[in-house]
């Protein structure tokens, strides 16, 4: 418990010694949750850049380095097309840039959630292999299936 939380104030004082940003371009992608960060145009756009490197990541083997690599890959094609990763910071009422940590956590959670959602629709048709898995991405829209903003009814409830 201890290390969590020297971790968080180590990354506490980075937040606090970034650029402050009064408001987000349309390119940036938000932290946090609910459905204004959701649709906000620049994680739709995130959203859609995890999709094309999903492929590779569910493909890769168990082991840590290919995954890390394309983390790496969606976090430098990210920053490469003029988005940057920021979070509110609620005590000085503007947004903060995250740190190449936090950023990596991010996408890394980007990337488990997306496949996780793929494999629980996929996986009762094809055998629990990665190799059979893998197959399966190329038959699947996965821009349309997963990376489209949700339709919510009034209420909260998706459609």
């Amino acid at each position: 418990r201890t290390h969590h939380k020297i971790k968080f104030q180590r990354q506490k004082h980075r937040m606090m010694d970034s650029k402050l940003i009064i408001h987000p371009r349309p390119l940036d992608i938000l932290c946090g949750r609910g459905r204004a960060t959701h649709c906000y145009s620049g994680n739709v756009f995130f959203r859609s850049i995890v999709a094309c490197h999903l492929p590779k990541y569910a493909s890769t083997n168990t082991s840590k380095m290919p995954k890390t690599e394309v983390v790496i890959s969606v976090i430098r094609e990210c920053l490469e097309q003029g988005c940057r990763f920021i979070k509110k910071d609620t005590a000085k009422g503007c947004w903060v840039e995250l740190t190449l940590q936090a950023m990596k956590i991010k996408v890394g959670h980007a990337l488990r959630d997306a496949c996780s959602d793929m494999i629980r629709i996929v996986e009762p048709s094809i055998p629990p292999t990665d190799a059979a898995r893998s197959q399966t991405w190329n038959d699947i829209d996965l821009q349309t299936t997963f990376f489209e903003p949700k339709k919510l009814k009034p209420g909260g409830v998706k459609v």
